[in-house]
């Protein structure tokens, strides 16, 4: 299959595969599409794919670890138009977004990777039959279907729903994606009237152009724009601030809660989405700790199971320890432990503080006295 096959624009033939090719679901209040504009889900999904996209990868063959290899080097360029990191940066995010995305693998003529070709969503369709025994994918511009070994499909679990298809944890809670459009559309109303409480105009009489005063009102006083004009009341008129009601006062406690329900949906913890400046330095390296192991890893094992259609032997292995940021007492304690320990030469921890190598430095470390104290 030639590259220019890939942008052959493919339609539709039947009904079924036309609902394959849809993005979204259309039968959901927010989609996946909408729901990555509310700003915690984009923060999720963005925080995710870059800090997975700039990660060191290895790849572990046996009990070594191996950094030189044609599959690492088709991740540095994986295609033409892309480099490693906006390629990775893409297929995760709408791994995030949607619940899968998909690259078609492309092939010279003796099998070897030429590249790997990003499909947008819309843009592929997949097919069951026979049970769900056979896996097919329908690609926009390509004219046979092409099966698993020809695509990577990165894909989170859809509890309950086909087992080969993947589905976005925004689609599976959209009741708390559909509470926070609500508040972000009510917060973007009070940002462009700044904040204004609601007034009622009282009348001592009995107006004869009451929709006037109210247009007027909103023309002269409402907005960003409008901040600090005049307000001018003819007819002895005067105005009463009405008190919010509940749900308008509790509008920030149920901010946090829908940070809190993206938190708990992608795994990123609700400290990192909300930006807080309150969170001490010792919580927040915990939390950056969480944020490894409770989204980083469990994303990237995903992509590494992925890959194995590329590798054979040997797996994929990403290196989020630039996530961690660990203080440079804590890093330098950790290098000292590891040099006495014989697990790193002086030279591999002066390395990683971006310091000359030393002569000599290059020999392990062993622990002496050990033995003589297990004979005594």
């Amino acid at each position: 299959m030639g590259l220019r096959d890939i942008f052959r624009r493919w339609k539709p033939e039947s009904q079924f595969e036309a609902s394959l090719s849809l993005v979204g679901d259309g039968l959901l209040s927010v989609s996946p599409g909408s729901a990555v504009k509310l700003a915690p889900a984009y923060r999720a999904c963005s925080m995710i794919a870059r800090d997975i996209a700039r990660a060191d990868r290895s790849i572990q063959i046996g009990s070594e670890f191996v950094t030189d290899s044609p599959i690492l080097d088709l991740l540095k360029s994986p295609h033409p138009l892309y480099n490693g990191n906006q390629w990775l940066t893409f297929m995760v995010f709408e791994m995030m977004s949607r619940g899968e995305s998909l690259a078609v693998i492309v092939r010279d003529g003796r099998g070897d990777v030429l590249n790997l070709t990003p499909i947008p969503a819309g843009q592929w369709a997949l097919s069951q039959t026979d049970g769900m025994r056979n896996i097919a994918y329908r690609v926009s511009g390509v004219e046979p279907w092409l099966t698993p070994s020809d695509v990577l499909h990165f894909r989170l679990e859809d509890p309950g729903g086909f087992w080969f298809s993947g589905k976005s944890p925004f689609t599976q809670c959209n009741g708390a994606m559909q509470q926070m459009q609500e508040q972000q559309d009510t917060a973007v109303s009070v940002v462009q009237n700044l904040g204004r409480p609601r007034l009622a105009i009282r009348h001592p009489g009995k107006p004869n152009n009451l929709q006037n005063i109210k247009d007027s009102y909103k023309m002269s006083n409402t907005g960003a724009s409008k901040a600090g004009s005049v307000m001018i009341l003819p007819e002895g008129m005067d105005l009463k601030e009405v008190r919010p009601s509940v749900v308008d006062a509790d509008f920030e406690s149920a901010r946090r809660f829908s940070i809190d329900d993206v938190a708990r949906l992608t795994g990123v913890p609700a400290s990192l989405l909300a930006n807080r400046h309150d969170v001490k330095y010792s919580t927040l390296s915990d939390e950056y700790a969480s944020y490894v192991s409770s989204a980083l890893d469990q994303y990237a094992a995903k992509i590494s199971a992925e890959f194995g259609k590329l590798l054979g032997a040997g797996t994929l292995h990403f290196d989020f320890s630039h996530v961690l940021r660990p203080s440079m007492t804590e890093r330098t304690n950790t290098l000292v432990q590891a040099v006495n320990a014989g697990i790193l030469t002086a030279n591999d921890a002066r390395k990683q503080l971006h310091m000359n190598p030393l002569p000599g430095g290059d020999e392990l470390k062993t622990q002496t006295g050990v033995a003589n104290n297990g004979e005594d």
